[in-house]
């Protein structure tokens, strides 16, 4: 039952709001602000997701939020719960296992993918596929992203 009713809370995410696929990332958060990367994991009480945003304003950007399969999910850093992410002028969001993630208790990934919604400040949400990776795989290194 849970499984079906993530797969319909995912096809509804997908028809809310655009979609992109990890492979077709960036995608555009607000002007001049883009999640570059995006990819999961699944830990035994839920999935645990890392993006990369990158603000290229020179105002500060946020709150950030990030919802998965239509669940509102947790951004915590190794000291607990963030309440309220911004990302600072000309800064880069950079998530990875041991710094800030997103937490999704009590969700597990469908065929690979994983359906996340991203918004930032008042901008309208932005749906991605995120892909699972498997167990025991190394999380791609931004540090090669081409920033164009």
């Amino acid at each position: 039952m849970t499984r079906t009713l993530f797969r319909i809370a995912a096809i509804a995410l997908l028809l809310h709001t655009g979609t992109a696929a990890g492979s077709e990332l960036p995608v555009k958060l607000a002007d001049d602000v883009h999640l570059e990367e995006a990819w999961a994991r699944q830990q035994p009480d839920g999935l645990e997701i890392f993006v990369v945003i990158n603000n290229r304003q020179i105002v500060p950007m946020g709150p950030l939020a990030v919802s998965v399969g239509g669940t509102p999910a947790t951004i915590v850093s190794t000291q607990g719960e963030l309440e309220r992410v911004t990302i600072p002028g000309h800064a880069e969001l950079y998530m990875q296992p041991g710094g800030v993630t997103v937490k999704a208790t009590g969700l597990r990934a469908i065929d690979g993918l994983v359906p996340v919604e991203i918004s930032i400040g008042d901008n309208s949400p932005v749906s991605v596929q995120v892909d699972l990776l498997p167990d025991g795989a190394r999380p791609p290194d931004h540090h090669d992203y081409d920033h164009g």
